[in-house]
């Protein structure tokens, strides 16, 4: 077994490993390792994978969908939105649109 395969495996148990510890308050964020899986994903035919913090929802914003190499799938990165720039018209259709917007 070549040198690189028993480092990625040396890796993986060590992130298996990992997950065995768990976080001792969920609702304090800076006490969790992000970068650390800490719970499993229920996978097709009774396989499970490490799996990361996870959220309900993504919070409200302008994201860009890119490929995060190190995980190998495509994550949502959260961008900058300059809201002083908006403008907001006292027009019906706007307006219309602006509660839409809202209530999305």
């Amino acid at each position: 077994m070549s040198e690189d395969i028993k480092q990625k495996i040396k890796k993986r148990i060590e992130m298996l490993r990992n997950l065995e510890t768990t976080v001792e308050d969920e609702n304090n964020e800076d006490k969790q390792d992000f970068d650390v899986p800490c719970s499993w994903s229920n996978l097709k035919n009774d396989e499970y994978a490490p799996a990361y913090i996870t959220t309900p929802k993504v919070p409200a914003g302008v994201y860009e969908i890119g490929w995060n190499s190190n995980m190998g799938t495509y994550t949502l990165r959260k961008q900058p939105f300059k809201t002083d720039e908006l403008y907001h018209l006292p027009s019906p259709e706007i307006t219309d649109i602006l509660k839409d917007i809202e209530n999305f």
